[in-house]
């Protein structure tokens, strides 16, 4: 991910509340991201949503098969980058 993009996202989280950005007392020129409290419980609820809808996509496979569905995707993801 390249700055301008990470930055445009915390500027985002910012302006909505779920972050807070401060400099770095030992070091100005790092920037330290905070969760607010708010952005805690959306990202509670985010959670939340994914785990359901995993569960919703998922619900034809055994648990077996979720493991080995799991394992080739790792592997997939570990050769694209």
């Amino acid at each position: 991910m390249n700055q301008s993009d990470l930055r445009k996202i915390v500027d985002d989280l910012i302006e909505a509340g779920h972050a807070e950005s401060s400099r770095d007392p030992h070091n100005g020129r790092r920037v330290m991201v905070r969760l607010t409290p708010a952005g805690k419980t959306a990202l509670a609820e985010c959670n939340a949503d994914i785990a359901t809808t995993d569960e919703d996509f998922l619900a034809p496979l055994d648990a077996e098969e979720r493991d080995l569905l799991g394992s080739l995707l790792r592997r997939v993801h570990s050769r694209s980058g």
